[in-house]
């Protein structure tokens, strides 16, 4: 009978916080929102992150430069809020010409502008295709999509809505890229600008190898190396630029600016800043001006 009464006790319990519970829950009473929800992939050792769990971003960037390929399809995920519906819902996906620097046509193609969440579904994903071209290289652009909901959902924001996600990225290492926080509009940033690469070499306490970053330097470099076969994407793997490749670099891009130097004022390397280009071993100072150096000829 001890037993029995024991085992009582803990039974009426679970039934009393059950009833309990119940009465907590309140049924979801919002709104049938949609809105971008786009998400980062993570780097590779983080593969093991569940996408739930994956860092929320209000922009998209694809850098040609860190890509062989010329072109890139992206899928833009979107998503809803409410109950799942057993019936699909139709919603459309419009560039926003004003806030948009790319040809369409020419630089990317939005694959559907028509879109729907299925019966049962609440996420559904956008395709961009973007295209690679020549101006790129000089500048890079942005594309911004806006969410028309139809008929099924509101968007999130104003008075009726749950407001603007301020609580994201801010941006890779530029800020101006994460400042829209406005979750029913999306901005696509392409870009095949030369960027400095996190392998711009330094030895720590001492001078740069390859002094003061600038693209014009850098172009030069990869012009250089191409007999080598090193490129763009062996400067974004630390692994292969090791310090003994990072000595050719140096010693071939020195020779050429010296070449040059020794040929004549008219055939001087002068980089963005109006300086000399230089590199470790040239025989004038990072940042010094021609006008301060003796012509040979």
């Amino acid at each position: 009978m001890k037993i029995l009464r024991f085992l009582m006790v803990p039974i009426a319990a679970l039934i009393a916080m059950s009833s309990c519970s119940k009465h907590e829950i309140e049924n979801y009473s919002g709104v049938d929102a949609i809105f971008f929800d786009q998400q980062h992939l993570g780097a590779a050792h983080e593969s093991w992150i569940i996408l739930k769990r994956l860092t929320h971003k209000n922009y998209t960037l694809v850098n040609f430069n860190k890509i062989l390929e010329s072109d890139s399809l992206l899928r833009i995920k979107i998503e809803t809020t409410g109950y799942l519906k057993d019936y699909e819902r139709p919603f459309r996906i419009e560039v926003v010409a004003d806030s948009t620097d790319a040809i369409e046509g020419e630089e990317f193609e939005l694959i559907n502008p028509n879109l729907s969440i299925l019966p049962g579904e609440n996420t559904t994903f956008m395709e961009v295709k973007v295209h690679k071209t020549e101006r790129m290289l000089e500048q890079g652009y942005r594309i911004q999509f806006r969410l028309i909901p139809g008929e099924h959902f509101t968007l999130p924001f104003g008075q009726k809505g749950i407001g603007n996600m301020p609580l994201r990225d801010s941006g890779d290492n530029d800020p101006e890229y994460g400042k829209n926080s406005d979750p029913s509009v999306h901005n696509l940033y392409i870009t095949a600008e030369l960027t400095q690469p996190d392998q711009w070499p330094s030895v720590p306490g001492h001078i740069h190898y390859l002094g003061t970053f600038s693209k014009k330097k850098y172009k030069l470099i990869l012009e250089l190396c191409k007999p080598y076969g090193w490129g763009i994407l062996e400067w974004e793997n630390p692994q292969k630029m090791p310090m003994d490749r990072l000595n050719i670099i140096k010693q071939t891009t020195a020779s050429y600016l010296v070449k040059q130097y020794e040929l004549g004022r008219e055939h001087w390397v002068i980089d963005e800043d109006g300086s000399m280009m230089w590199v470790k071993t040239c025989p004038w100072s990072d940042g010094a001006r021609p006008e301060d150096l003796v012509d040979k000829n």
